[in-house]
C-alpha cells in the first residue's frame, strides 16, 4: 500500500504521500525475493530498483511503470498499454465498461473482483462483452511478484492457473 493525497480525481491526478514507503516497498519486495524457495527472485530486481530510486509524485505513472516492467520481464513487450486520462466519476462503473468498449473493442477482461461492484442487473446488458478471470486452485497471497520469482516460465503457470469465463 502506498500513501496517497486523493480524492473523486482523475488517476493521473494521483499524488504519491511518503516516497519513503515506496523505496520501503522495494525494499521488502528485494527481501523476500532472495529467499531460497524463490529461485528466479533475481528477475525482480527491475521493479526493485524502479521502487527502490522512485521520485515521481504521481502514482499513475509508478504504476504503468511496473506495468510495463513485469510485461518486459514475461516477455510480453508486445502487449500495448492504452492510458486514458479522462475523469470518469461522472459515470457508473457499467457506462464506464460500455464506453471502452466502443472505443476499443468489443471485449472487456476484468478481473474477478469486479462482479462485487458491477450491479447484477445491469451485467445482463454485458453478458456476451465481459469475460472475469477466473483462477484454479488455491491462490491466497500468491501475487504476479512471487509467480515471477518462483516460477522458470511464469506465463506458462498462469496459464495453467487461470482462465476467462464469461458471466454465467
Amino acid at each position: 500500500t502506498i500513501p496517497v493525497k486523493a480524492d473523486f480525481i482523475a488517476h493521473n491526478k494521483i499524488e504519491i504521500t511518503d516516497l519513503n514507503a515506496v523505496r520501503h516497498i522495494g525494499k521488502r519486495i528485494m527481501h523476500w525475493s532472495k529467499q531460497k524457495k524463490y529461485m528466479f527472485g533475481s528477475r525482480l530486481l527491475p521493479i526493485v530498483e524502479r521502487l527502490i530510486h522512485s521520485d515521481d509524485k504521481s502514482l499513475s505513472v509508478l504504476n504503468i511503470d511496473l506495468i510495463k516492467i513485469v510485461l518486459k520481464i514475461l516477455s510480453h513487450d508486445k502487449t500495448k498499454i492504452k492510458i486514458d486520462n479522462r475523469s470518469w466519476k461522472e459515470k457508473n462503473k457499467i457506462d464506464i465498461i460500455f464506453d471502452l468498449l466502443k472505443e476499443n473493442g468489443g471485449l472487456f477482461l476484468s478481473g474477478p473482483s469486479a462482479r462485487k461492484y458491477l450491479d447484477s442487473k445491469e451485467f445482463v446488458k454485458l453478458r456476451k462483452n465481459i469475460i472475469f478471470q477466473n483462477f484454479i486452485g488455491d491462490l491466497k497471497n500468491e501475487t504476479i511478484l512471487h509467480v515471477i520469482a518462483s516460477h522458470e516460465n511464469p506465463l506458462e503457470y498462469i496459464n495453467k492457473i487461470a482462465d476467462w469465463k464469461y458471466l454465467e
